[in-house]
């Protein structure tokens, strides 16, 4: 059963049938912490009015007292404490054995509740976990809201106050909620959906000193499976702050950086908060807190012996000027890669390895900066990097700095090269794999230049049919061909087929990175430009524009606004559009 709450206008004349002194937007928080529950509101106004409060008074109060507040009245129905007692005492609930005052104790703990789905899979042993589960919402205990049993917020500040859930790490079962939580870290459906809770449980992990590493590792992972998925501000810093982890008596040999490989000792505590801090400033810089993301960044320093700060401080360069190109401040980019070769090259000779891979790198991306601005001798420069990247521990990056070399290239109408950066991004592997059919797309487009549109019509097609053998159609790859692709029918006059690749990739998208959704959007208000549906096109432009939230999404954001103009100028033409 849905307990039943009062709407907020309705709520506030509640309270002030007994109180009426007090603002509204003062008001509405207060009773946004109750819920809106109606005996709840209830209580807290007469417990105002008998003891005389002023509103800030009564705020005080509930902060510092809150359940106190609602055990006020006389009787059984004013009464939340008899009334959950009588509840949790009756016959039905008796016979189910503790596991129901254990599970009540987890859905109070948990700030979303817990998933009625994952019940089975978070508690695999317990057989009758759902029968407990649907006997408090069928009591009203707690209810379902969408797929989380939850409780409202005066029930659940009871839990937590009372014997029965004011020691959550007493419960036998929470070792099963942690468990189930530190293995899905990586899995971005679930930490879209349940990131809150994930956190709370994590946090709370963090006081257990014998599982500090594996924690802290899981915070690692958690952190930025957020920042690629779920993009949001998190409470866990002060927490990992505060924890002393230079006494462990573990130690790791070695640490690794995406820029090049510095050898360190430290405890294995310590490298794991290393690696937590640097999470959580790349989330920071994410989410544009730069000047947080900074201090972080020089807290995890801190962690380091004095050699490697800086290999530490070429990393923060390297990290930055990433953040600059995707902003498309390139000048900015290529002034902090160039302060940080600076500071690879005062490296001693000890670390000399380390430092040589890091310059590497660094050049890499110097090469694909000098490539989209046009500089003279550029595409040199790029080919200089390519005896690095067919090394196999590097054979990821090539496909990327291919594609950049051959569409920079296409764009300055050097067809022939462009064409060898996309016949080599085939080389050497499979027709299926990402880098190959992604050089069959800029193979097409290179045909298109040279007028053969015979040659890249059927390149295209040969492409569909590929990307559409996949059996999972939600792989990311697979997903962002066939929008592009979908486009491309679009271009060729087959608006239906190109509606009918469109929508489905739109929901694929939907438990990808949010950039991968936003682009789906935005081919999908193109197609519908381009047919003339101009309506429907507006639709999906305004979408994707509300999903912009980052910078890295700027550019689609700029690009619906755009299409929106173009729209509103077809119909002022055709004077359909408002004066």
């Amino acid at each position: 059963l849905r307990v039943t709450v009062l709407e907020e206008g309705a709520a506030c004349e509640a309270f002030r049938v007994y109180y009426p002194s007090i603002e509204t937007s003062i008001l509405t928080k207060l009773l946004a912490s109750v819920d809106f529950h109606p005996l709840s509101i209830n209580l807290l106004a007469q417990a105002a009015v008998q003891n005389e409060w002023s509103a800030q008074d009564l705020v005080t109060a509930w902060d510092h007292q809150h359940t106190s507040l609602l055990e006020t009245g006389d009787g059984k129905l004013q009464s939340i404490a008899v009334t959950m007692e009588t509840s949790l005492n009756s016959p039905s609930f008796v016979k189910l054995g503790e596991m129901v005052h254990h599970l009540l104790q987890l859905i109070a703990f948990l700030p979303q509740g817990i998933s009625k789905t994952r019940l089975t899979s978070i508690f695999p042993g317990v057989s009758n976990i759902e029968t407990c589960a649907d006997a408090l919402c069928r009591q009203s205990i707690a209810y379902l809201n969408a797929d989380f049993i939850t409780l409202l917020a005066p029930i659940r500040l009871y839990i937590m106050s009372h014997s029965t859930g004011s020691n959550i790490s007493a419960n036998p079962f929470l070792g099963q909620v942690q468990s189930h939580y530190a293995a899905h870290v990586k899995d971005a459906r679930i930490v879209c959906q349940e990131n809150v809770n994930i956190e709370h449980v994590l946090t709370h992990w963090l006081m257990a000193p014998e599982t500090t590493v594996d924690v802290l590792t899981s915070i690692a992972d958690f952190v930025l499976t957020l920042s690629f998925y779920c993009c949001r501000s998190i409470s866990l810093h002060p927490a990992i702050s505060v924890l002393e982890t230079s006494k462990s008596q573990y130690s790791i040999p070695y640490m690794e950086f995406s820029i090049g490989t510095s050898i360190f000792q430290m405890s294995k505590a310590s490298h794991a908060k290393f690696h937590c801090l640097l999470a959580i400033s790349h989330l920071e810089h994410v989410i544009g807190q730069m000047k947080e993301a900074e201090e972080t960044l020089t807290e995890a320093w801190a962690l380091l012996p004095f050699y490697g700060k800086q290999s530490l401080l070429a990393f923060r360069k390297y990290s930055l000027a990433t953040i600059y190109y995707e902003q498309g401040n390139y000048l900015a980019a290529e002034y902090t890669l160039q302060k940080a070769l600076k500071i690879l090259s005062c490296i001693s000779a000890v670390f000399a390895h380390g430092a040589k891979n890091a310059r590497k790198f660094i050049k890499i991306a110097l090469a694909r900066l000098y490539m989209i601005r046009g500089m003279p001798g550029s595409f040199s420069a790029y080919f200089d990097t390519l005896p690095v990247l067919r090394k196999k521990i590097y054979r990821r990056y090539i496909g990327s700095i291919h594609t950049t070399a051959g569409f920079t290239e296409l764009h300055h109408n050097h067809l022939d090269i462009a064409k060898h950066c996309f016949k080599e991004m085939q080389v050497g592997i499979d027709k299926d794999e990402p880098d190959w059919l992604m050089g069959s797309l800029g193979l097409a487009e290179v045909a298109d230049q040279q007028h053969d549109y015979a040659k890249s019509k059927a390149l295209r097609s040969q492409l569909l049919e590929s990307v559409q053998r996949v059996p999972d159609q939600t792989i990311e790859y697979v997903n962002e061909l066939t929008a592009l692709l979908a486009g491309y029918l679009a271009i060729e006059g087959h608006v239906e087929q190109a509606r009918k690749l469109i929508l489905p990739a739109i929901r694929n998208a939907s438990d990808s990175l949010p950039l991968n959704a936003i682009k789906c959007k935005y081919l999908a208000g193109m197609i519908e430009l381009t047919g003339g549906d101009y309506n429907e096109a507006e639709k999906h432009f305004c979408k994707a524009i509300e999903d912009c939230i980052l910078f890295t999404e700027l550019l689609y954001h700029a690009r619906s606004h755009r299409a929106l103009g173009e729209i509103f100028m077809i119909q002022q033409d055709m004077g359909h559009g408002s004066p």
